[in-house]
């Protein structure tokens, strides 16, 4: 550890490492961090822990087998099946534990505003964008129905109105008929003047 150490604060004096924020964070690693190997054996240990037996991790640490050193990690671990299975729970991870079949994706990303979504949702839980063509196309039907809907009612509803002109054109004309002074009028005169 001293050795590397020693290498890294002779690659920055020289100048090898270029990148700005990487000298700056080993900087700040030399000045104020324990170069301890200890860190090292534990990560590896934590990390062997979680699919070797308890017997093969105490073999490979080096301790007795009478040791309880083991059980501090053992205890602790979780094995891959079960973070498989509460990541898959949760969307985090790839849904499909056998190897043969193709897992699917647990998460889909908004594309306007970029949040994950389970892979079930139809829609972004946040600002409703479609996020597949079949929700995009259910959009398109109940749009298309709206637009159906309303062209249907606004031609009842000229139709209506035709019918209420029609009505209130004969009222008038059998008005005008019955006054002795415009009855002279011919009705197609009327007729020409009429609202189309």
């Amino acid at each position: 550890m001293k050795q590397l150490r020693h290498r890294i604060i002779r690659m920055l004096e020289s100048g090898m490492i270029s990148d700005l924020e990487e000298k700056q964070k080993l900087e700040y690693l030399l000045r104020t961090k324990k170069w301890n190997p200890y860190c090292l054996r534990h990560s590896a240990i934590t990390y062997d822990s979680d699919y070797l037996p308890e017997y093969a991790v105490k073999k490979k640490a080096r301790w007795s087998m009478n040791s309880r050193q083991g059980s501090r990690y053992i205890k602790s671990r979780m094995g891959g099946d079960l973070k498989r299975a509460i990541l898959a729970q949760n969307g985090i991870a790839l849904v499909g534990g056998d190897d043969n079949t193709k897992p699917k994706p647990a998460v889909r990303d908004c594309p306007r505003c970029n949040l994950i979504n389970t892979f079930e949702n139809k829609y972004c839980s946040k600002c409703s964008y479609p996020l597949v063509p079949d929700a995009f196309d259910e959009i398109k039907e109940a749009e298309n129905s709206k637009l159906q809907i309303l062209e249907e009612k606004h031609r009842q509803q000229m139709k209506d109105l035709e019918e209420k002109m029609d009505q209130q054109f004969k009222q008038i004309m059998s008005m005008v008929q019955q006054n002795p002074t415009l009855a002279q009028l011919k009705p197609e005169a009327l007729t020409k003047k009429r609202i189309q």
